[in-house]
């Protein structure tokens, strides 16, 4: 942790929380969205990372 910050890292696991699972449920598991709703899914992922990313970048407190 001497040359990262804690914000990064937890943004990154964060991150790969949501990223990691996801192909494994569809490729491997055939875990499909309900009929009508992939573009929700997608958008919830999307967001997520945005948010995840936006958390490493603008959150670390300067002093």
């Amino acid at each position: 942790m001497r040359r990262g910050s804690v914000t990064a890292a937890t943004a990154a696991g964060a991150l790969m929380e949501i990223a990691g699972p996801d192909p494994v449920g569809i490729l491997l598991l055939d875990d499909r969205a309900c009929p009508g709703y992939g573009w929700l899914a997608l958008t919830g992922l999307v967001l997520a990372a945005a948010g995840a990313l936006a958390l490493s970048r603008f959150a670390e407190v300067r002093t």
